[in-house]
């Protein structure tokens, strides 16, 4: 039985900054990391206000060679004839950077581990039980099961929350919004020259494209699973199918011959969990609160949050108190993007269908 005070659950963005914050005070902290760092992801666009939480992570802001490339703003086609070039140049952080999250999320966990956190990849959490004393921790792994002890247990799980579930906490989901993530196969040897990210609004949703170090290029569309129930059309031909209603980024992928490659889908839906603290665990990230992944801010939250939640764990007064004006925190930021949405969507409502801003984004149209 390994004693720590902290066992964090998931080891993205959210959960390797809660644990680099606490390691770097000299807590004992445990993160248990289901897949590791090898599975393939469909890229990142890190904003310039990241740095701000990169620099107290230890992390510079301009990763090696191989995991970002410099970004210098968006090029939207958002209900517009024309596309709309945004740049970064004089907002607050400078330029951005697209990443392999994969390679970013494995260079946070080699940052904790320097830290002094232990991390341990590929088990997953079997039992937990609490007592007086604090939680008993079984996690079983292709070698067996490992017995931890903790303090308090820090749910960075993302979308799923599986602790935090597995407390009796609700989830309210806001519409259906689903992704399918593309990889793209370049037959010659060079592709476009991408130096922002962009996006494009379509019948069925929208679509980023971006370039990412490890894997070349990556197209995310989102639309309503409703809308594929009703097509009937699987992950890859209704990715196909959006793309045909996309001239724009159609026409970029077609000068460099680019084809659709691998498909992943996964939800997308905002969605916020009723209480993201109770007696011994805290809730991070995802676990806690999921924006749009139209507000591009995805790792910022991750960060903050993480900030907040170790803020309220550690400050002199009550947890109680604190755990609850964290969840008020977080619950507010959700909301006050909920109506930013709306607004964001509502601007290329006459391009989407009705389905989709019914179902996927729940705004009457």
């Amino acid at each position: 039985m390994q004693a720590f005070d902290f066992c964090v659950l998931g080891g993205g963005p959210a959960g390797m900054a809660f644990a680099i914050l606490a390691a770097q005070d000299g807590a004992r902290v445990f993160v248990a990391e289901r897949y590791g760092y090898t599975r393939a992801r469909a890229g990142e666009h890190l904003a310039g206000p990241v740095r701000g939480a990169l620099d107290a992570l230890g992390v510079p802001f301009a990763f090696a060679e191989g995991i970002s490339t410099a970004t210098v703003g968006i090029i939207s086609k958002w209900g517009t004839d024309v596309p709309h070039t945004r740049s970064y140049g004089g907002s607050v952080g400078g330029s951005a950077l697209n990443v392999s999250r994969a390679a970013f999320d494995g260079m946070l966990a080699e940052r904790a581990s320097a830290a002094g956190a232990h991390i341990v990849e590929g088990v997953v959490l079997d039992y937990a039980e609490r007592s007086r004393s604090g939680w008993s921790l079984v996690f079983r792994s292709s070698e067996g099961e490992m017995n931890v002890q903790a303090t308090l247990v820090v749910d960075a799980t993302g979308r799923q929350a599986q602790f935090v579930r597995h407390q009796g906490v609700g989830v309210k989901e806001i519409g259906d919004l689903f992704a399918l993530a593309t990889w793209l196969d370049v037959p010659s040897s060079e592709g476009p020259e991408l130096g922002a990210l962009v996006v494009e609004a379509s019948f069925l949703g929208w679509c980023s494209l971006q370039m990412i170090p490890d894997a070349g290029y990556s197209a995310v569309f989102y639309t309503s699973r409703g809308l594929m129930r009703q097509k009937g059309l699987g992950a890859s031909d209704l990715a196909a199918q959006m793309l045909s209603d996309l001239p724009y980024i159609s026409d970029i992928l077609s000068k460099s011959d680019l084809r659709l490659s691998k498909v992943r889908g996964f939800p997308s839906y905002p969605a916020v969990a009723d209480q993201m603290y109770g007696p011994g665990w805290i809730a991070v990230g995802e676990a806690g609160a999921v924006f749009d992944p139209i507000c591009g801010r995805g790792v910022e939250l991750a960060f903050e949050s993480a900030f907040r939640a170790y803020e309220a764990v550690t400050a002199d007064p009550d947890f109680e108190s604190l755990g609850s004006l964290y969840t008020k925190a977080i619950s507010s930021k959700l909301e006050d993007h909920i109506i930013r949405r709306r607004e964001v969507y509502e601007e290329a409502g006459h391009v989407f269908c009705a389905q989709f801003m019914n179902s996927a984004v729940q705004i009457a149209h």
